[in-house]
């Protein structure tokens, strides 16, 4: 499960660094 959230945590993010670096 611990790993789990990292994951969701890593992805979460990594979405927001896309973002910011599309923007």
């Amino acid at each position: 499960m611990s790993n789990a959230i990292s994951r969701e945590e890593f992805n979460e993010e990594e979405s927001t660094k896309s973002l910011i670096r599309m923007s």
